[in-house]
C-alpha cells in the first residue's frame, strides 16, 4: 500500500523520488522480490510520472503563448496609435506647410514687433572695444550665449532682465542645446572674469548677477552685474560692430574671438600688429604664470590662426589673412588684413549636393556651392545661364550678396525671385524695356 500511495503522490511533488526508492528497497528487503501486482504499480508510477512531465511542459508552453499574445496586443495598440497620428485627416501636405511657414515669415517681417532675433532680420550687434580686446576664456557655447545677449540689449532697459530663448538660438546656429550643458555653461560664465584694460585703469569684471532657468518653457532669464553694464550699454563711439548670424555660425571659439577683433578694424582694412604673447593672453592661451598652449609657432598657426582664417573666410562677411612678423630669429607679432565680402548663406547639410565644377578665382568653395544651391532653389536651371553665372567670380559673389540682402530684408521681392536676380545680373532685359530694332 505504501508503494501504491507513493506512486500517486510523487507526480504531484508531495513525495520526493529518493524517498520512493528507499521505500521500495525496504519493502523488497522485508517481503522479498516484488509480486506481479507490485510490478503493475511500478509501471503505473512510470506512466503517471510521464503524464505529469508532459503536463508541466504544456503549462510552460501555454505561459509562453500568453506572453506572445500580450506582445502582439501591445504591437497592435502601437500600430493603432500610429494610424491615428498619421491618418489622412490629420496630415498636412508639405506644400501647404511651406505656405503656412511663409505666411508667418512675411507677417513677422511686416509687423516687426518682436524684440527677439529673427533670422529674417538683419542683426548687427555692437560690442565695446574693451570687451573685444579683453582677456577672458569662453567656450564656443558660452560665446554663442554672450553674442545672443548682445543682440537683444536695449538702452532703455539697462536694469531689466533679459531672456535667452533656446529655440531661437538653436534656429540661428543649427545646433541643439541640452539643459545640462547650458546649466554648466552659465555657471562657468558667472565665475569667469573679464580682465579689461583701459589707459586709466585695469578692471576685473564678472558678467552675471543672476541666472534663472524657466523650467518647461525653454527660456533663461539673465540679470547682468552692475559693474559690467557700462561696457554693455555705454558704448558711445567706442564699439565693434559685427554680424550676429556670422558670429554664431563659426565653430571655433578662437574663430569667434578673431572675427570680432578683425571686425573692429574692417573699415581700416588692416589690424595693428599684435604681440603674439598678448594675443595668446587675450585668447586665454597664456596666463600670468607662464603656462602656455600651442607654444610652438607651428601649432599656433595650425590650430588657431589657420583654422580661424578658414572659418571666417567661408562663413562670415569678412575675408581675412594674417602676416607673422619676425624680430631676429623668432616671430614676435601678427597682423591681419581684412576685406569685406558677401555673406555666404549656409544651407542645411541635408540639402548640400555633391561638389560639381571648380570655383573661379576669387571665390571660396563655400560661396561657389551656395550659389549653385541658390540657383536650384530659385528654379534657375537653364544650362547656359547657370554656366555663365558659375564661371564668373563677380556673378557668383553677386548671387550670394543678393541672397544675403533677401534674407535680411534689405531687398524685398514678393514674386519671381529668379527674374529679379537675372535682371540684376544683367542676364535678362528689364520688364517693359523696349529693344531697338
Amino acid at each position: 500500500m505504501f508503494l501504491f500511495f507513493s506512486a500517486f503522490l510523487f507526480p504531484f511533488g508531495i513525495l520526493p523520488a529518493s524517498a520512493l526508492l528507499v521505500a521500495s528497497a525496504a519493502l523488497n528487503a522485508v517481503f522479498g522480490p516484488p509480486t506481479q501486482s507490485l510490478c503493475y504499480l511500478k509501471y503505473l508510477f512510470y506512466l503517471l510520472s510521464y503524464i505529469y512531465g508532459e503536463k508541466r511542459g504544456l503549462v510552460r508552453q501555454k505561459r509562453g503563448l500568453v506572453r506572445q499574445k500580450r506582445g502582439l496586443v501591445r504591437q497592435k495598440r502601437g500600430l493603432v496609435r500610429q494610424k491615428k497620428r498619421f491618418s489622412p485627416s490629420k496630415k498636412i501636405h508639405f506644400k501647404e506647410y511651406l505656405k503656412q511657414i511663409s505666411f508667418q515669415y512675411v507677417t513677422r517681417i511686416k509687423s516687426n514687433k518682436s524684440d527677439s532675433y529673427s533670422m529674417s532680420q538683419s542683426v548687427s550687434i555692437r560690442q565695446h572695444n574693451a570687451i573685444t580686446t579683453a582677456r577672458y576664456e569662453y567656450s564656443e557655447l558660452q560665446l554663442d550665449l554672450f553674442f545672443y545677449l548682445l543682440s537683444v540689449l536695449r538702452k532703455d532697459k539697462t536694469d531689466g532682465v533679459y531672456e535667452i530663448v533656446i529655440k531661437e538660438l538653436s534656429a540661428m546656429t543649427g545646433k541643439e542645446y541640452k539643459y545640462g550643458y547650458l546649466k554648466k555653461a552659465t555657471e562657468e560664465m558667472g565665475s569667469r572674469m573679464f580682465e579689461v584694460s583701459t589707459p586709466k585703469s585695469y578692471e576685473q569684471l564678472w558678467m552675471f548677477q543672476r541666472v534663472k532657468y524657466v523650467i518647461g518653457e525653454g527660456r533663461i532669464e539673465i540679470r547682468f552685474s552692475d559693474d559690467i553694464k557700462p561696457y554693455l550699454f555705454d558704448l558711445k563711439d567706442n564699439f565693434t560692430s559685427f554680424e550676429l548670424y556670422a558670429a554664431l555660425r563659426l565653430g571655433s571659439k578662437y574663430a569667434k574671438r578673431l572675427y570680432t577683433l578683425c571686425s573692429q578694424w574692417n573699415d581700416k582694412g588692416e589690424t595693428p600688429a599684435y604681440k603674439i604673447s598678448e594675443l595668446k593672453k587675450m585668447l586665454s592661451l597664456l596666463d600670468d604664470k607662464g603656462n602656455e598652449q600651442y607654444k610652438q609657432i607651428g601649432e599656433f598657426k595650425r590650430f588657431v590662426l589657420d583654422e580661424a582664417k578658414k572659418q571666417i573666410n567661408e562663413h562670415t562677411d569678412l575675408q581675412i589673412n594674417y602676416t607673422l612678423h619676425k624680430r631676429g630669429r623668432s616671430f614676435q607679432s601678427v597682423s591681419f588684413t581684412i576685406q569685406r565680402q558677401p555673406l555666404a548663406i549656409v544651407l542645411p547639410a541635408k540639402d548640400t549636393p555633391t561638389k560639381v565644377g571648380t570655383a573661379p578665382v576669387g571665390v571660396s568653395d563655400a560661396q561657389y556651392q551656395n550659389a549653385r544651391l541658390l540657383l536650384e532653389q530659385w528654379n534657375i536651371r537653364r544650362t547656359d545661364v547657370v554656366n555663365q553665372i558659375m564661371n564668373s567670380a563677380d556673378l557668383v559673389q553677386e548671387v550670394n550678396k543678393f541672397a544675403y540682402e533677401l534674407q535680411t530684408g534689405k531687398v524685398k521681392v514678393e514674386k519671381n525671385v529668379a527674374g529679379y536676380l537675372l535682371t540684376r545680373l544683367g542676364l535678362k532685359e528689364p520688364k517693359g524695356k523696349k529693344v531697338d530694332a
